[in-house]
């Protein structure tokens, strides 16, 4: 690699930046001129119902097969979707789904978890709840984060000191690195017209490079949550997180560098 420097930086590792920062951009273009495209077509009417149909069918509006790959939606850039804040009443956005590491957990299951905590609600035997670091939910089980060994714990107050499941805080660090290297966050507004639920698309937040230490920071504040969303339907059981999440209003913190904001309507 060349020795010369330009602004403390070699030259050849600083070309290479700016020639991935120019695909970038032009990615995130050729994304958002498609997005604006879709909104100047009309509302988007819902391919399928329930909290993730504004997702949905802006991917298909997108082409984007509906999947549960891990990896980014749209040429390594992540697109999450969600209803305004003002006609909606989640204040939270999914960051990324992650299992447990069952090696270090003592509940070595989704379904061992369900089998403790869960409730029966219309027949089902589901436990839907979210987690947190600063008070135990209704099932009793909170969050806690061990400093020394960098575990997050989720515990029960049913039992003293009662360990259910562990994440290892950098497996954690690495999946929001693996996912959010770039994002759209998108905010629609919802309507129903004859019984159908349509999405007008009104802008977009442009985040890039997650602000690593902030991660475990958020979860220790309470801003960045799990959910479990487990069920046992006909003896099989099925679970859809757990997913971490972020209160919107904080998404910003998250990331380094000022997001960019775009109208898209």
């Amino acid at each position: 690699m060349s020795e010369a420097l330009h602004g403390g930086v070699p030259v050849e590792l600083g070309e290479f930046f700016a020639r991935y920062r120019e695909a970038s951009d032009l990615t995130a273009i050729e994304l958002l001129g498609l997005l604006r495209g879709i909104a100047s077509a009309g509302p988007l009417e819902a391919v399928c119902k329930g909290p993730t149909a504004i997702g949905r069918s802006i991917e298909t509006a997108l082409g984007i097969p509906i999947n549960s790959s891990r990896n980014p939606d749209y040429k390594g850039i992540e697109i999450k979707s969600g209803r305004s804040q003002i006609q909606s009443r989640e204040t939270r956005a999914t960051l990324f789904a992650c299992v447990p590491d069952w090696s270090l957990s003592r509940c070595k299951s989704s379904a061992k978890i369900l089998q403790e905590f869960g409730y029966d609600r219309g027949g089902i035997n589901k436990l839907y709840c979210t987690v947190s670091t600063r008070k135990a939910n209704s099932q009793g089980l909170i969050l806690e984060i061990e400093q020394a060994v960098r575990f997050l714990h989720e515990k029960s107050f049913r039992q003293p000191n009662c360990n259910v499941a562990v994440w290892q805080i950098p497996h954690l660090e690495r999946r929001l690195s693996e996912k959010h290297r770039e994002t759209f966050w998108i905010q629609a507004s919802p309507f129903t017209q004859n019984g159908r639920e349509y999405f007008q698309l009104k802008s977009v937040t442009h985040t890039r490079t997650p602000n690593i230490p902030q991660f475990e920071h958020m979860l220790e504040n309470g801003y960045i949550t799990m959910d479990h969303l487990i069920k046992n339907q006909g003896g099989r059981v099925q679970e859809k997180g757990p997913l971490f999440k972020i209160q919107k209003d904080k998404i910003p913190e998250l990331f380094l560098g000022e997001p960019r904001r775009y109208s898209i309507h």
